[in-house]
């Protein structure tokens, strides 16, 4: 399984989703039990590349096969939103993760930090149009992560920082929290 979680995760990291999810196909032909590892390179690697729908597929059989959500795969859904500048939905993922109890670690500070700054210095500035399907599809993604949660849906973190300023302090409180 290391040489398919080492390729699948190289597609992924080189945006060639179709390939990881083939490879990963594959691998499920040749009855090699995927790990928490190739489903976080594959869902990853989906979301990368727009295919959130089939991250979800992909995240509810992990789900399906007893394997829980890790600081990995989190802290990769949190870059990759950040990235894309939605920033709110990062955030609540960031929460969700406290939510469930998973570890935080460096990684993830680095990739909060960065996206961040990211965001709020505008040193990416490309417009970030959000159409129903995906924002579905993101909602999607979030239930799935959310089952394990005791906290009831409604208690969930949302957030309106519309200026940069709001974002800093946003994440200053956030990151705060979890120090």
């Amino acid at each position: 399984e290391v040489v398919y979680v080492t390729m699948i995760n190289g597609y992924s990291k080189n945006g060639r989703a179709i390939e990881a999810h083939q490879l990963f196909d594959i691998m499920l032909e040749n009855s090699i039990q995927p790990s928490s590892y190739s489903y976080t390179a594959l869902i990853s690697g989906l979301v990368k590349k727009n295919m959130t729908y089939k991250g979800c597929i992909y995240l509810d059989r992990m789900l399906g096969d007893g394997l829980q959500p890790n600081t990995v795969l989190y802290t990769s859904l949190i870059s990759l939103f950040l990235k894309k500048g939605q920033f709110e939905f990062a955030f609540r993922l960031v929460d969700l993760m406290d939510r469930n109890q998973i570890d935080t670690d460096l990684i993830m500070y680095i990739s909060l930090v960065s996206g961040v700054s990211r965001n709020v210095s505008g040193i990416k500035k490309e417009l970030c149009v959000i159409n129903k399907k995906s924002e579905r599809e993101r909602e999607m993604l979030f239930h799935l992560l959310h089952q394990k949660t005791l906290m009831p849906m409604k208690k969930i973190l949302r957030i309106s920082a519309d200026t940069p300023e709001e974002m800093k302090c946003f994440a200053l409180k956030l990151m705060q929290k979890f120090k």
